[in-house]
């Protein structure tokens, strides 16, 4: 039957085509370059990181060179993996330019004040090997910046300085190991490490005592005095810190010393009416 036949020739020319075809469809997916997976954008890997979804973050770093990232995404994504302590993620975004690394930035994560990565570091309770890592990339370790709430710079505070101010131990013991200045110079009064110490630590002997260990091993001494003058004995004696006083007298502070006015800590301790104090004081040699 010719028409049939004809018909049976058709299909198997159809057949034969759309076999050849798909060859042809498979040859060139085979030859073709594979497509590489879209880099995430900015805002993308912002998204990821407040989030917090750690992995697809660092797959999303792991694709896009951190130089290539604008200051403020870094910024960002720097300032989220110090407040949670996310090591991994942090390497990442390292080493980045000494003046990234040292700039204030201010953020919508952290917004009370402008503040550069090494001291949001300690305002975070960032680990050490945190702080580590970014002193090694460039950060300054006596690096100063404003710390105030209100635009204006009313005080200057280096890393380390803050660590003594929030009670942040293992931040603070971090920077002196890696040779921060025990007697920075960068407030306004001149204030020493010792009359830093927050309350907290100042009126308890199990939580002072850690810290006279630590500076006075990394050369701070007791008898420093700030800008009016005035040693720790001194500022202990004006404010009734007992533990502070006891604590430095046993480690060799002078009680005849006097600030820029004249005033001893005797005579301190005498105008505040702390009568504690006062007894100390007589008992270890200070004279009226």
């Amino acid at each position: 039957m010719p028409g049939l036949s004809r018909t049976r020739a058709a299909f198997r020319g159809l057949a034969w085509g759309v076999l050849l075809g798909l060859a042809w469809v498979c040859l060139s997916a085979e030859g073709a370059p594979a497509h590489a997976k879209p880099v995430a954008t900015d805002a993308q890997l912002l998204e990821m990181a407040r989030q917090h979804l750690q992995e697809p973050l660092r797959q999303a770093l792991s694709q896009r060179p951190v130089a290539t990232l604008p200051r403020p995404t870094w910024q960002s994504l720097l300032a989220l993996s110090l407040m949670r302590r996310d090591l991994p993620t942090l390497q990442l975004l390292l080493p980045r330019p000494a003046a990234d690394l040292n700039a204030s930035f201010s953020l919508r994560e952290f917004p009370e004040a402008p503040l550069t990565p090494l001291l949001l570091a300690v305002i975070a309770k960032a680990e050490p090997e945190a702080i580590q890592l970014l002193v090694q990339s460039g950060a300054r370790i006596d690096g100063a910046d404003a710390v105030d709430g209100e635009g204006g710079v009313t005080r200057r505070t280096s890393p380390l300085r803050l660590a003594v101010l929030l009670a942040r131990f293992p931040q603070a013991q971090a920077l002196l190991a890696l040779g921060a200045d025990p007697q920075p110079r960068d407030d306004p009064v001149d204030l020493t490490l010792w009359q830093e110490l927050p309350a907290a630590v100042t009126q308890a002997p199990e939580s002072l005592d850690p810290w006279m260990r630590l500076l006075l091993a990394h050369g701070c001494p007791v008898d420093q005095a700030d800008g009016r003058g005035r040693t720790a004995l001194m500022h202990a004696a004006r404010y009734n810190a007992l533990v502070l006083a006891r604590a430095l007298l046993a480690h060799g502070a002078r009680t005849d010393l006097r600030d820029n006015a004249g005033l001893s800590a005797l005579g301190l301790a005498m105008q505040g009416g702390h009568q504690e104090l006062v007894d100390l004081l007589l008992v270890n040699g200070a004279l009226p």
